[in-house]
């Protein structure tokens, strides 16, 4: 059962991160579009997991409260960082580079909590970081790279790895069984941020607006139906990956599941948003199956 919701995690966030450089692409044109983005997601997330834990009759103690709002300020970072990235760089490596964030808390379970760490999962590890760099082109990179770009990349890429931490974090304390108040005050901080910055950067760039800034290329009501799928989407995966952080061993769970993202990802950046295909991205895979594969017997040997 764990690994049937892992393999669903793990197709739940390639769809995620599909619909997220959708809107990156054609749906953000100003800073502020990137938090009314973020802030709609989120919404819709927060109303899921506030009826969810309703429902079950949550808990709530002083450390959830807090901790929940810390987790919220993460996730609305990684999602405002992660967007920013993917609006000016390459679905495949912006997410590639952002999901090697597994290595993180990955190895966070040996250093902290002194999980095993066979020399099976830092092999498995390493060749994922290998076919991360092969499965880009490195021409087509050296175009798409900015300053700017690898900036968004790098904060993106830190706060994403904090979220697995945090994640392991709670379901170790002796709060675990609120995780249903811990995810609904973390995506309620985490869109109030995301309102409270879109109403301020939305003032601000009333008084320089151009036409340029002002041609989304999606309609209103497309936008809203997507971000409710994407509102959804997240919900789901916090509860599941909150689960999973509990149940797996961290330098087993997160490999697999940001590995197999990351090499879905890119093949659909390369089938649906086109993104050119080069032999270095068909080394890239080969070296993935093999990481994928290692990882996982590595729980067996």
């Amino acid at each position: 059962m764990n690994y049937l919701l892992l393999a669903m995690s793990v197709c739940a966030n390639v769809a995620y991160s599909s619909f997220y450089n959708y809107f990156g692409k054609r749906a953000v044109r100003r800073q502020s579009d990137n938090y009314k983005v973020n802030m709609l997601i989120y919404s819709v997330a927060a109303i899921v997991l506030l009826i969810v834990g309703l429902a079950s009759g949550m808990k709530i103690s002083w450390f959830t409260v807090l901790f929940g709002m810390l987790f919220g300020t993460v996730t609305a970072l990684s999602g405002i960082f992660k967007l920013n990235a993917l609006n000016c760089g390459p679905m495949s490596f912006t997410i590639l580079l952002i999901t090697s964030s597994m290595i993180l808390p990955a190895f966070s379970g040996y250093i902290i909590w002194g999980e095993p760490l066979s020399i099976w999962k830092v092999i498995g590890t390493f060749l994922m970081i290998v076919a991360a760099y092969f499965s880009t082109d490195k021409q087509q990179n050296q175009k798409k790279k900015s300053i700017k770009w690898l900036i968004f990349c790098f904060f993106a890429f830190l706060f994403v790895g904090s979220i697995g931490i945090m994640q392991k974090i709670q379901k170790k304390s002796a709060f675990s069984d609120e995780t249903d108040a811990f995810l609904a005050i973390a995506f309620v901080t985490a869109a109030i941020l995301c309102a409270v910055s879109y109403a301020l950067k939305h003032r601000s760039e009333k008084k320089h607006l151009n036409e340029a800034d002002v041609l989304i290329q999606i309609k209103v009501k497309k936008l809203l139906f997507l971000t409710v799928i994407c509102g959804l989407f997240i919900a789901f995966l916090n509860v599941v990956n909150l689960y999973l952080a509990g149940v797996l061993p961290s330098a087993f769970l997160f490999p697999i599941q940001n590995g197999g993202t990351t090499m879905m990802s890119v093949v659909v950046a390369m089938t649906v948003f086109r993104e050119r295909i080069s032999g270095r991205h068909a080394i890239g895979m080969a070296i993935a199956i093999v990481a994928l594969v290692m990882l996982a017997l590595s729980e067996l040997l």
